[in-house]
């Protein structure tokens, strides 16, 4: 198979997915699949955009590009109290979170199991470096303050 055939293939299968039930799914192309990878096509009505923390999560296969990653989680956004759950994402390997990882999301305030990792949001390298010297030097700033206060007195 081709590069354009996969990618007719994967396109026509995230557009057209037919339900067969509560745990699997036939795609247009008539495969079936697991359950987690039907609930794209949602569409949210009152969407909040918050951070996911990663309590826990299944380890990476390196041999595989794509696969699916179970998160355990909390979820903290304005104006929404917390909420924790785990639920089992379809993501590419270089995508693979840590415990510990803050997320960027988005999700349904109606149907907070409704959640969408935004890749787009999370910060590159470069701004991740930038803010952990801006918060390295303030806090330096702080402690030679303090000592610089203790050693006067």
């Amino acid at each position: 198979m081709g590069f354009f055939d996969n990618w007719l293939e994967r396109a026509i299968r995230e557009r057209m997915p037919a339900t067969l039930g509560s745990d699997h799914f036939v795609d247009a192309l008539g495969e079936l699949g697991p359950a987690y990878t039907a609930d794209r096509g949602k569409t949210m009505r009152d969407p909040v955009e918050g951070w996911m923390h990663v309590v826990g999560c299944t380890a990476s296969n390196p041999g595989a590009t794509r696969a699916p990653c179970h998160i355990t989680y909390v979820v903290q956004a304005e104006g929404v109290g917390l909420f924790s759950g785990d639920q089992v994402f379809e993501l590419d390997s270089e995508q693979w979170p840590k415990p510990c990882d803050d997320l960027p999301v988005v999700f349904d305030r109606a149907h907070i199991d409704h959640i969408q990792i935004q890749w787009d949001r999370l910060p590159t390298h470069a701004e991740g470096l930038k803010h952990q010297i801006n918060s390295y030097s303030k806090g330096a700033e702080s402690w030679r303050k303090t000592t610089s206060h203790n050693a006067a007195t």
